[in-house]
This record gives structure tokens, sequence and C-alpha cells, in this order.
């Protein structure tokens, strides 16, 4: 998949779907996400400011494009004590 000049864009009204979508047509077409709750290890807790072992969320999400082949990984961590997860589909 060739996305010419990707690197160069600016980000469509902050969003990657936008920017994928007015340039290059892709369009996300389903996913799906796993959620744990897991103890942070050294290195997350050292980027999230908490203490190693502290209680945080563990998101992996699999989007799927109109492309070929072409899907979208992300993970993300979340300590939920100060913040919370919220998601629209």
């Amino acid at each position: 998949m060739q996305l010419p000049r990707f690197t160069t864009r600016n980000l469509e009204d902050r969003s990657l779907f936008n920017t994928l979508n007015k340039y290059y047509q892709v369009e996300i077409k389903e996913g799906e996400q796993k959620i744990w709750a897991i103890g942070a290890d050294k290195n997350i807790s050292k980027l999230l400011a908490l203490k190693p072992g502290s209680p945080i969320v563990h998101m992996k999400r699999k989007l799927k494009t109109n492309i070929r082949n072409l899907n979208i990984y992300s993970w993300l961590y979340c300590n939920t004590e100060e913040y919370y997860l919220h998601d629209n589909f």
C-alpha cells in the first residue's frame, strides 16, 4: 500500500482517519478490540507516572479498512484512577 507524502501531511481536524480518507480514500470498515486490566510494568509506570504494579487498562485494537490487507493496529495504556475511556462507534 502506497501512501505518497503521508508523513508530510497535517492531520485533518487532528484525525488520522479523516486524513486517510481525504487523501487516500481509506475508510475504516470494521474493527475489534481487546481490553485487559493489568499491573503497570516498569516502563509503562514511568510513562504514566505511576508506581510499578499499579492497575491500568491495556487495550489492543485492529481496524480493518476498505483496502485489502491494510489494517491499522494500536495499543493503548490508560491510568483509570484519574482518566476514563470513552468511545463512540
